[in-house]
């Protein structure tokens, strides 16, 4: 790998998939959400929802597969679901943050819309299973971030370029490699590659990873003057 890649597989593929490719220093993705939510898009996603027991299972890939951050985004309803097959799987569930941004107003009017999303973040325990010291450059400020929405997406779930930017350099050091095994159209590969860190990602869709594939390949670092690292 030079530094960016998008496998066109699964990630529980047992030769290329996430287990078989080794370690990564974080993970940033943005996974199928719940049933529910699927049930409840106005139009269908073209891919299957998260099931209990595919969460539990991707779990456990990332506790094997990653040194240190783990940064997911679910629906908020799934939070607590995620604390707990996180924890039983061997990481460390730190924090909850939101990725709040213009939502879809709710249809029928009966209720609420969705105002944002959260991002579940854990990290890798020590060698003997204890939490170990952390490292992220944000400081002291919340795991809030707001950006607008995509104008344009390629992907019916494309997350904003701005968003996955500040996510890999708070979470992230330049030269890390950034692991993204739902990567969708890219964009979480390409803020990495933006930021100075290599990337890898796996997708199951022949179309979304070649769009990934040519968006990757564009991509070239932007030295940021102001980035401080912890």
């Amino acid at each position: 790998m030079k530094g960016r890649e998008v496998r066109r597989c699964d990630w529980q593929d047992a030769s290329r998939g996430l287990l078989a490719f080794g370690e990564a220093d974080v993970a940033i993705v943005d996974p199928p959400f719940s049933p529910r939510v699927h049930a409840n898009t106005l139009k269908p996603l073209g891919f299957d929802p998260l099931t209990p027991a595919h969460r539990r299972t991707f779990c456990d890939a990332l506790t094997v597969s990653v040194q240190r951050w783990a940064v997911i985004f679910t629906d908020i309803e799934s939070v607590g679901a995620w604390w707990v097959d996180l924890a039983e799987a061997g990481m460390e569930p730190v924090r909850t943050g939101l990725g709040e941004r213009h939502m879809a107003p709710q249809k029928s009017g009966d209720r609420p819309a969705v105002g944002a999303e959260a991002i579940v973040i854990a990290h890798a325990l020590g060698p003997t299973g204890k939490p170990i010291r952390k490292r992220w450059n944000g400081g002291g400020r919340a795991a809030l971030y707001r950006v607008p929405r995509v104008a344009k997406p390629r992907h019916p779930c494309e997350k904003p370029l701005a968003l996955m930017e500040a996510l890999v350099r708070d979470f992230t050091e330049p030269g890390e490699l950034v692991a993204d095994p739902f990567c969708g159209s890219g964009s979480t590969l390409v803020a990495a590659v933006k930021c100075g860190r290599r990337a890898i990602g796996w997708e199951r869709n022949e179309g979304w990873a070649r769009l990934a594939r040519r968006r990757l390949r564009v991509a070239r670092e932007q030295f940021d003057l102001f980035e401080v690292s912890a």
